[in-house]
Parts: C-alpha cells; sequence; structure tokens
C-alpha cells in the first residue's frame, strides 16, 4: 500500500483522537496527537511562571515524539518525557490561550509538517487539514453536538482526577 498522509479536523471533543488512533492503528500507521504538542508548551509557559516571551519560550525548546508499544506517543520536551503532565488540569486551562500564541502554533506546525513530510501519518487537530496538511490524502472533517462534546470532556477529566463543572464545559 502506498504510504499516505491522513488528517482529521474539527472542534475539540469531536472524537477526532479516538477515531485517528484507531485509524492508525488498524492501518498500522503513525498518529501523532498534535494537541499534545501544544500542551507541551503549555507545560513549559507555566514552568517558566507564565513568561508571555513566547518567542523566547519556542526558539529554546526542543520537542520530539517517541512511540513506545506499552504507552503509545510520548511528548520529549528539552530531553524530559512529559507526557503524563500534559493532561492536567493547570495545562488544560491555560492551552488555548497558550496556543493562540503566534510563535507557539508557528513552532507546533512547523513541526507537524516535519512529521508528515514522510508519509504515513493520521494525525488530528483543529487546523490540521487546512493549515498543516492542506494536500493530505485523505481529510475527514468530525462535528459532534456541544452537549456531546461536554459529555465527553467530563467522562475524560473524570477519568483522570479532574475537577470539572458540566455547563462550564458546554460554555468552553
Amino acid at each position: 500500500m502506498k504510504a499516505i498522509n491522513i488528517a482529521l479536523d474539527g472542534p475539540a471533543a469531536a472524537g477526532k483522537s479516538t477515531i485517528a488512533k484507531r485509524v492508525a492503528s488498524e492501518l498500522s500507521m503513525i498518529y501523532v496527537d498534535t494537541g499534545a504538542m501544544y500542551r507541551a508548551l503549555t507545560y513549559k509557559y507555566l514552568k517558566l511562571n507564565k513568561t508571555e516571551d513566547f518567542a523566547k519560550l519556542v526558539d529554546q525548546t526542543t520537542l520530539d515524539l517517541t512511540y513506545k508499544a506499552d504507552k503509545g506517543q510520548c511528548v520529549i520536551l528539552d530531553n524530559e518525557d512529559v507526557t503524563d503532565f500534559l493532561r492536567n488540569n493547570d495545562v488544560t486551562q491555560h492551552v488555548s490561550y497558550v496556543a493562540s500564541k503566534e510563535p507557539v502554533r508557528s513552532f507546533a506546525v512547523k513541526k507537524q509538517k516535519e512529521l508528515a513530510a514522510e508519509k504515513g501519518i493520521v494525525m488530528d487537530g483543529r487546523d490540521i487539514g487546512t493549515v498543516v496538511l492542506p494536500d493530505a490524502d485523505l481529510k475527514v472533517y468530525m462535528i459532534a453536538s456541544v452537549e456531546e462534546r461536554a459529555e465527553r470532556r467530563y467522562k475524560d477529566n473524570q477519568l483522570r482526577g479532574i475537577e470539572s463543572n458540566f455547563e462550564d464545559l458546554k460554555r468552553d
């Protein structure tokens, strides 16, 4: 089979990651969780006491993805595996803000395009099909109702021990 790239796009909690992981597994492709990149940069932002110098933050950052059979994708930030810290409440509360900053977005998009250059990837994210992989061999845009997305996020937070309010999640 020819190596292809698959892009799954859509809003938060629409089910992109769930489907992307399954597709990658079924097709023996590599799954790239692009949201984890933004979460790693947010983790660093928090470690640096919420620095507002985002250009400096990314200039002094190394970010790599590795894959382990027992754990899946691991995020290596400045030579440290930070995967287990990326879904904590503090990172979750700040990731949208950090991801909206141009230096952060440029850094992550460049890294994502580098990963996709070799083909054979399933990548999900909010702008994957339009910005990162506009020429993907297959593009899927996923949707879900606000209620369904809030329910998914609420259950996910419960599993991770993160306190959340269903109504607040609907507004987010």
